[in-house]
């Protein structure tokens, strides 16, 4: 941010007489009434004095001047002491040394203990014999100009210097080490605030200086306001001028009067400019806040100070809040109600430094009757086994914002008006009414609306007989009881011990067979007892059925298949293994069986809950054939990629796992995957911001430095770091015989000497760093640079770091954050950065060049690159930062060795291939929709039963 960037935040009224002063962050306007208004970053507010205000200073207390009284208040009014200086014309303060100096008439400067206002020293006016006196203060020093003479004084009003600049002395001010003189002729001078030795000096028409500063001091001039920099820089600022400028010591702040009013300007570009607000409030009453949301709209920072104002006067709180926002984030603002008007409605205004972000009209006293706030819904959703999961929906149907809404035992929630909220809810399958309360507070008041649901004591029903077949055949038929979707597990019981598990999905109109063929041992009994048993039914299901007995039973060769309609999904179920045709002899029905059933293939879909961003997760898909004949030719498929299966076994499962890694934190949904007729359903992972960042740079020849920042909850503490040339090699690796430890919220940085480093003659590939947090032992590579500047006309160099954003990034790519600060005493103009090299790759979240119109010194710019592994010592990439530097056209170059990369198993990967994805088919690439991920590939060789 340039100096001369500033914006106007506030104009007040001062009147015909009054005072300006400044301290380190505020600016203060005393008034001939008594009142002082103070204005700063946080907001403004006025304290009003008994008596008339002739001079004030701000020196950790407000300091004023009455006549011939010096009194000392804090800022909220209250007197600490009264002294009296005769004849006392003007005040400034010397906060770092407890002394306030007092100028009076004569010249005489006085001062007076900050603390307790008892007399420290007076000392004689230097010069006598001219009549014009100029007072600065600044640190530790006090600044006298008077005709052509800048004397200095030390905090107990000695003499430092007395010097003669031989023109007259038209203002005097102090900056940092530097006591600044303008004079008659248009020179501005900077001296030595030890010596009085001139500096340098600058032509500049300045008529007025502001008292001091620590960075910079704002100056009058004929043209308007500028800024005067330690070593003689003057940078214009675009306000209007006045005839008196005053600013804060850090540079934050300053003011400019004109006649009976003045403004405040705040540096930094508006923030107005990127910031949008709603007033979230309809309605208030004395207990409730006005609440208000602010988002940033804009690519960079913005902050200010955000006041409401008010046609109706409202006591409030306070009116102001401070606000400080990234791009993209949004706060929410509560400002406090103590007291309403009479008036039923309030016109209410959001600003934003100065400038109007919305207005908005809100109810006073307005009241919500609970009974008639909300509707509520309560329905059975779905059946899983034995238990109902029943889902209750609660909506404002008002124009209030409910404070408290619970459901059942759930957490309580906030509903805005027009807004809904659900839960569920879990009970038996047991045919019993179920009461849901909903619990609704809004200030005092408590309502509770109760909702009764049927719970049904079954989800299923079952029909058992004896298949219209030769064959011996028996055919189950389930079917749903309700129109709830239930998922359960159904067990079949015939003699002999023989069992059947099958899990069953069921909709409104579904209708599943279980189609069982029977061995002979069990075909051949003159009847045949059969339970079904499952937790979706109120009970089991018994029955028998006639046997197929003698020697009329049957061959498989004679068997008619039972036709399908399109709203049946007929199961072939299978013996168990010792009942087995091919073990027990029987060679006939199983394998006709087999021969009419066509494989049914379906898939699982396995997802972690979470993910980090940038760290790789694994997603696993089990296709699994259902049927009792092989499955062949079976593609696995998805928007963007598919995986061929040979052939799966009967009864059997082949695991694919593929890889993904989303840049992007927040709620992610994942396209579906297809497998035969099958489709899994979509899953949805969170992604998190990531908990420990790492980067490595040298500090010094052969020293490495390493910045850790934990976010995590839990404590970092690092067990080795090592230098890696190759992914196999880290022969030069420190161990921590007292590991470093960075706590929960805390950053560190560690430095170790590695004589790696020191040899230019080669190139640093990777740091690995290992650390343990919570239970686990940890691995990260990042990268360390090799600094190559080349040639510049600067005064400094161009440094650029990098901070690794993959961490673990999955397969072949890391991303790698490029900052690049101007670390030199000029601005680059017309700048460009770019990254180079074979290894940097045009992705969709890479950012390989920026062009920056003026690339101002110690300001920092970023790049977000990808980058591939290298797989020789030789390979870099290089940031590159071209611009014009006083006319001349500068390079500045350094050399990279990269990237980032797992350690492990990471570097044996062979049967797979990372590559961007999009559901766009245009060649570009859209951010929003990209993720790197990998191609199927199978978990094991062979089927899984």
């Amino acid at each position: 941010m340039n100096d001369s960037d500033y914006h106007e935040i506030e104009t007040v009224t001062v009147g015909e007489q009054w005072a300006v002063a400044a301290d380190s962050n505020r600016v203060a306007f005393g008034r001939g009434d008594g009142d002082v208004i103070l204005i700063g970053t946080d907001g403004r507010e006025t304290v009003s004095l008994p008596g008339p205000v002739a001079d004030i200073d701000l020196s950790r207390y407000l300091l004023v001047l009455s006549t011939e009284e010096v009194s000392a208040y804090t800022t909220s009014g209250v007197e600490l002491w009264t002294q009296t200086v005769p004849a006392a014309t003007g005040l400034l303060g010397l906060e770092g040394r407890d002394v306030l100096a007092v100028l009076t008439e004569e010249g005489t400067v006085v001062g007076l203990d900050l603390e307790t206002g008892g007399e420290l020293f007076e000392t004689p006016r230097p010069h006598d014999d001219f009549s014009d006196i100029h007072l600065a203060a600044g640190g530790d020093r006090l600044c006298i100009g008077t005709w052509s003479f800048v004397v200095c004084l030390d905090a107990r009003g000695n003499v430092v210097f007395d010097r003669n600049l031989d023109s007259t002395v038209e203002d005097v001010s102090v900056l940092d080490d530097h006591v600044l003189a303008t004079l008659k002729d248009g020179t501005i001078v900077g001296l030595d605030a030890e010596s009085g030795e001139r500096h340098w000096s600058n032509s500049a028409s300045i008529r007025r200086l502001s008292p001091g500063g620590d960075s910079h001091v704002p100056a009058l001039t004929d043209s308007g306001i500028a800024m005067v920099h330690a070593e003689g820089r003057l940078e214009q600022v675009d306000v209007d001028p006045g005839n008196r400028v005053v600013g804060t010591t850090d540079g934050e702040l300053f003011t400019v009067t004109t006649g009976t009013s003045a403004t405040v300007y705040r540096l930094g570009p508006s923030p107005s400019a990127q910031l949008e607000a709603t007033v979230l409030t309809d309605s208030i009453d004395d207990q409730t806040p006005i609440r208000v949301s602010v988002e940033n709209t804009g690519e960079t920072s913005a902050e200010g100070t955000v006041e409401l104002e008010t046609a109706q006067q409202i006591e409030l709180d306070s009116r102001y809040a401070q606000l400080t926002l990234g791009p993209g984030e949004s706060r929410e603002i509560a400002y406090r109600v103590r007291e309403l008007p009479s008036a039923d409605r309030i016109e209410c205004t959001l600003l934003v430094d100065g400038d109007e972000l919305t207005s908005a009209t809100i109810t006073a006293g307005a009241q919500l009757t609970l009974s008639e706030a909300v509707d509520v819904a309560v329905e059975p959703e779905r059946v899983v086994d034995g238990t109902v999961v029943v889902e209750s929906t609660v909506e404002n149907v008002s124009d209030v914002t409910i404070e408290a809404v619970k459901i059942g035992q759930q957490p309580v929630r906030r509903v805005e008006a027009g807004s809904s909220v659900t839960a569920e809810h879990e009970f038996s399958l047991d045919g019993r009414d179920r009461t849901v309360s909903v619990e609704l507070t809004q200030r005092n008041s408590t309502h509770t609306v109760d909702s009764r649901v049927t719970i049904p004591d079954s989800a299923a029903r079952v029909d058992i007989e004896r298949a219209d077949s030769e064959t011996p055949c028996i055919d189950i038929t389930v079917r749903p009881s309700t129109s709830i979707p239930a998922r359960g597990q159904f067990d079949v019981e015939l003699p002999g011990g023989l069992t059947l598990s099958r899990e069953i999905d069921l909709g409104e109109h579904d209708r599943h067979v279980l189609a069982i063929v029977l061995p002979p041992s069990v075909a051949t009994r003159e009847e045949i007892p059969v339970r079904v048993s499952s937790p979706l039914l109120d009970g089991d299901r018994q029955t028998r059925i006639a046997g197929w007995s003698g020697t009329d039973a049957p061959t498989a060769s004679s068997r008619q298949s039972t036709p399908q309609t399109e709203t049946t999904q007929r199961t072939a179920s299978r013996q168990p293994a010792q009942n087995d045709p091919r073990q027990s002899g029987n060679t006939g029905s199983d394998q006709a069986a087999d021969q009419d059933e066509k494989p049914r293939v379906s898939v699982e879909r396995k997802l972690p809950e979470t993910a980090e961003c940038g760290v790789r997760f694994t997603e696993r898909l089990r296709v699994t054939n259902e049927s009792r004949r092989p499955a062949e030719d079976v593609t696995v498929a998805d928007a963007s990629d598919n995986y061929h299966i040979d052939r799966i076994e009967a009864e059997s499962s082949v695991v694919l796992t593929r890889y993904h890694t989303l840049f992007e934190t927040g709620e992610h949904r994942l396209p579906p995957v297809d497998a035969a007729q099958t489709r899994s359903r979509q899953e949805t992972i969170r992604i998190a911001e990531p908990e420990i960042w790492m980067q490595a740079a040298p500090v010094d020849g052969d020293t490495l430095g390493l910045e850790i920042a934990n976010d995590s909850r839990r404590r970092c503490t690092l067990t080795r770091i090592a230098v890696k040339t190759t992914p196999d090699d880290d022969s030069e690796t420190h161990n921590f015989e007292e590991p470093p430890v960075v706590e929960a919220g805390e950053q560190e940085t560690v430095t170790r000497q590695f004589d790696r480093l020191a040899d230019a003659g080669r190139v640093t590939s990777q740091i690995l760093v290992e650390y343990r947090h919570g239970n686990s032992t940890e691995q990260r590579l990042t990268l360390a640079p090799r600094v190559e500047t080349g040639d510049s006309a600067t005064q400094g160099s161009i440094e650029a770091t990098l901070l690794d954003k993959s961490r673990l990034v999955a397969e072949t790519q890391g991303v790698v954050e490029v900052a690049v600060e101007n670390d030199t005493a000029l601005p680059f103009r017309d700048a460009t950065l770019s990254v180079e090299g074979d290894i940097v790759l045009d992705t969709a979240l890479s950012q390989d060049s920026k062009t920056v119109s003026a690339f101002e010194p110690g300001t920092t710019e970023t790049l977000l690159v990808d980058v591939m592994p290298e797989s020789a010592e030789q390979e870099t990439f290089d940031v590159v930062v071209e611009g014009t530097v006083d006319g001349e056209q500068v390079t500045e170059r350094q050399t990279f060795a990269g990237p980032v990369a797992e350690a492990g198993e990471r570097w044996e990967r062979e049967n797979y291939l990372a590559e961007w994805e999009t559901n766009d088919d245009d060649t570009a690439v859209r951010v929003g929709e990209t993720h790197l991920t990998t191609q199927f590939r199978p978990t094991e060789a062979g089927n899984r039963r």
